[in-house]
């Protein structure tokens, strides 16, 4: 049931193991990377994640304080793609002996993308709103000049 679940949701959800290596990911994930999990499985988070140093202390230091973490606007240079995700680890102590974290990666960019196309149609819409008034600003001096010559 918890798989079923797991596999329909659309963040891309990773377990990693204390030396972090990949022991768990979900079907979003697999769609994230480009493959699937029997290729992905036991590979380290260089591998999955880039050579990010400071998220591979950050994830240690999840495991070892048992404390986790949020970052909003990561970008992950991934072996074909460059990508902005939003990214959240929590620790899994179940067994102490065996401690986990769970990473979710919540891909942004197309929500980035979706958010700059409504800024532009918005500043398209005020340009035109602009230029209808500025042409009725001219249109209106040369009515009145015409009027004025008829007069003459």
């Amino acid at each position: 049931m918890y798989k079923k679940i797991l596999d329909n949701i659309n963040e891309a959800i990773l377990l990693f193991n204390r030396d972090l290596q990949l022991i768990y990911i979900n079907t979003a994930g697999e769609v994230l990377f480009e493959d699937s999990a029997r290729h992905l499985l036991g590979r380290p988070t260089k591998d999955l994640l880039g050579f990010d140093r400071s998220l591979k202390d950050d994830l240690l230091r999840c495991i070892e304080r048992n404390e986790g973490f949020f970052d909003h606007e990561h970008t992950l240079n991934l072996l074909h793609k460059k990508i902005t995700i939003s990214f959240s680890a929590t620790p899994i102590v179940d067994n102490p002996e065996e401690p986990e974290v769970l990473v979710e990666l919540q891909q942004l960019d197309r929500h980035i993308r979706i958010s700059k196309e409504e800024q532009l149609i918005a500043q398209e819409h005020i340009s035109r709103m602009l230029m209808r008034g500025f042409a009725h600003e001219i249109k209106n001096p040369l009515g009145g000049l015409r009027g004025a010559a008829q007069l003459l």
